[in-house]
């Protein structure tokens, strides 16, 4: 699984939006869950999968506030995914929207 981050600031708030990017790779028929924690956005890099009645195919994508379950298709995907974070710029105390699934 590759990670690579954008930030954002506000002076105003002490506030940071990292945008981090993850590469999900379902083995055929393996079903993926991601929950309602964070905002995402999801791109079929090779394959198929399948998601809330929908199919899509390599170089779709969409985007979902909403906890979602993916199944990849009968040669597995490669998918990748940007989570949304708000945190504290310090690095101290909880995320606005804490974890990434």
């Amino acid at each position: 699984m590759r990670r690579k981050a954008l930030r954002s600031s506000s002076e105003e708030n002490n506030m940071t939006f990292e945008l981090r990017r993850v590469e999900d790779a379902p083995v055929a028929g393996q079903e993926i869950n991601y929950d309602a924690v964070v905002p995402r956005g999801i791109y079929i890099a090779a394959g198929e999968i399948a998601s809330g009645g929908s199919s899509y195919a390599e170089d779709d994508g969409f985007v979902s506030t909403d906890a979602l379950s993916v199944q990849a298709g009968v040669e597995g995907a490669t998918l990748w995914r940007w989570d949304g974070n708000l945190r504290r710029r310090n690095g101290r105390g909880p995320s606005v929207m804490p974890g990434v699934s």
